[in-house]
């Protein structure tokens, strides 16, 4: 059973990502948050997190559009610089995204799909996979578009069984992505609120076919989530602070060597804090997020990780 960790806007950089293999590992593949074109060309930030030589089984993702041109222009990009396998990101749930057709909003229109498919298609050198949702405003949207992506020889499609208005809230449809893995003829991925190791036990027993899970939160909560997967037992607390505190220090290093001022790598960091280690004292997690300056940000890092 592989384990994804799943691209998160503001979180899975390259930094945080190349720390967290070197850390925690434990993971089979991750992912770039997606690429986009804005505006005809495609964003300096987008760009700077495409993977290196140095990263290990990271993929680009692009985001899934109704303009097959931006397509067209974001495979061109990636397959000039020599990668070999992009995810394409149909399931993004988020109203400033989905309204303007790209991610999840591509679930209500069968025929931009289609058009998707036709510049995939013209690529055929490229490998791709897919990550979805059950619909737009609708659980079955997806069945719609089954005999499309059947017959595109995705290597694995990516399935989060919530429909793009239910975002991250509300319960996860189990009984649709079941109903989804008969109809899927591609290795499948199950995303969503995955958060422990009897989390993924019981997904893996009940969906026993699966070729993996994909994970998000759950990762930011217990970063050493999917390592304890793969070795059976579970981290002593202590070695899962003292590794989370040396991936802390070190991506507070970069983003103060790489970013623009104080300000900016003092947000970033504390952001981490939203999830991190969800069991540690509520007053510790406020010293942390009140934090307004490199150094006091520092010492209320000390404490949070004692």
């Amino acid at each position: 059973m592989e384990i994804h960790f799943a691209p998160l806007q503001g979180y899975t950089d390259s930094v945080f990502r190349k720390l967290h293999a070197e850390i925690f590992g434990g993971i089979d593949k991750y992912y770039t948050p997606f690429i986009r074109v804005e505006r005809g060309d495609f964003r300096k930030k987008d760009m700077r997190e495409l993977p290196d030589e140095t990263e290990c089984n990271t993929i680009p993702q692009i985001i899934a559009s109704t303009k097959p041109e931006d397509i067209e222009k974001m495979i061109s990009m990636l397959e000039e610089k020599g990668y070999k396998e992009v995810n394409i990101n149909m399931g993004c749930p988020f109203p400033m995204i989905a309204k303007h057709g790209m991610g999840s909003g591509l679930l209500a229109d069968k025929e931009a799909v289609k058009a998707m498919i036709k510049v995939l298609e013209a690529h055929p050198s490229m490998r791709f996979s897919l990550k979805t949702r059950l619909g737009y405003d609708d659980e079955n949207q997806i069945f719609e578009m089954m005999d499309i992506i059947n017959d595109f020889p995705f290597t694995e499609v990516t399935m989060h069984p919530r429909i793009a208005k239910d975002q991250y809230s509300g319960e996860i449809n189990h009984a649709k992505f079941a109903e989804f893995a008969k109809v899927c003829k591609h290795p499948l991925i199950y995303n969503g609120d995955v958060t422990t190791t009897d989390d993924i036990n019981k997904i893996s027993t009940v969906y026993p076919t699966l070729k993996g899970i994909m994970i998000g939160r759950g990762l930011l909560m217990n970063p050493a989530l999917a390592s304890e997967h793969k070795n059976g037992e579970t981290m002593p607390d202590k070695e899962k602070r003292d590794k989370s505190k040396q991936l802390i220090k070190k991506l507070f290093a970069h983003c103060e060597e790489l970013m623009n001022g104080e300000e900016q790598s003092v947000a970033h960091v504390k952001a981490y804090f939203e999830y991190l280690l969800p069991d540690i004292e509520k007053r510790n997690r406020k010293k942390v997020l009140k934090a307004n300056k490199a150094e006091k940000l520092r010492a209320a890092i000390a404490e949070f990780f004692i």
